[in-house]
Order: C-alpha cells, then structure tokens, then sequence
C-alpha cells in the first residue's frame, strides 16, 4: 500500500516537471529558479528537484489562507525549528564540539527533511522518497548550514551503513 502511495506522490510531483525541451538534453529548470513563485526557492542540480512548494498538490490549501510560500506556516517551523534549539544548546554546554555539531547538523538535516515529507505526504513507508520543493531544501539548510556548504541532493536509494555512520 505504501508503495502505491509513493507511485502517487511521485507522479504528483514529476507531473509539475516539464519535459526536456532543446535539442542538448538541458533541462529548462536546472540553475535557475525562473519555475519558483513563491520567491524562496535556490537553484538546484536536477530537474526531480527543481520545483516550488507551489506546485505541490497538497500544499495548496495553505496558499488559499494566504501564504505565499510553505515556508510561512508556522506548524512547518515548528517542525524543523525544534531540533536547532536543542543542538544549540548541546554546543553552549560543552558537549558537542563544533566537528560533532556539523554531523549533528547533518542529521538534522535530513530529520528535518523527513518531517516535512511526513507532515505533507504522510508515511511513505522504509526506503521510499520523494523530493522535498527548492524552498523547503533552502530553508532547511539555512537552518542547518554545512560549514562547507557540502550538501547531498536527493537520493532515491535509502541511506548506506556509512551515510547514517557518518551522520
């Protein structure tokens, strides 16, 4: 069943893709946010996830209360807000130094990034996923900067043993 759920998802989100349209292979979509109309989506590398919040089915009744962009809803902040107060004040106290606090990071961004697709989708179910829209991955990441600004991307494949050790 959750599979099913996935395959809908998916077509929902790829629906709002456009087809490849020159004769290089270059998607339209891919370093440039001229797709975004919420005004807070960054460019991204793929066209899976080149796309705005508003394009999400099942985001739109949160645009008919007047929002502009998800990133407005205060239950969304909350969701992904919660965790930088704690990693914050982990640090304060001593007890991560700033190396630990970048994995810890890591994994926040990626708890953050699986809030926000079980608070729109709901459960996908164990190694499903679908891209989140441009602006959420560029509020995330606002919110839980790599130091060096090396982001993963979406993955289909679910985590390897070493990407949840290194987290």
């Amino acid at each position: 069943m959750a599979h099913s759920k996935l395959e809908a998802e998916s077509s929902t989100v790829a629906s709002s893709m456009p087809v490849e349209s020159d004769h290089t292979g270059a998607d339209p979509r891919v370093g440039n946010t001229d797709w975004c109309s919420c005004k807070n989506c960054i460019p991204m590398p793929t066209p899976e996830e080149s796309f705005c919040c508003r394009e999400v089915e099942k985001l739109k009744k949160y645009f008919i209360r007047g929002y502009t962009c998800i990133t407005q809803v205060e239950e969304l902040l909350q969701l992904i807000s919660e965790e930088k107060i704690l990693a914050n004040s982990y640090r304060n106290l001593g007890q991560v130094t700033d190396k630990q606090l970048q994995k810890v990071r890591r994994s926040m961004r990626r708890d953050a990034y699986r809030n926000f697709t079980s608070w729109t989708h709901g459960s996908l179910g164990p190694g499903n996923r679908i891209p989140e829209p441009s602006c959420v991955v560029n509020l995330i990441r606002g919110k839980y900067p790599d130091p060096d600004g090396n982001y993963m991307g979406f993955r289909k494949e679910p985590d390897t043993a070493e990407d949840i050790s290194n987290s």
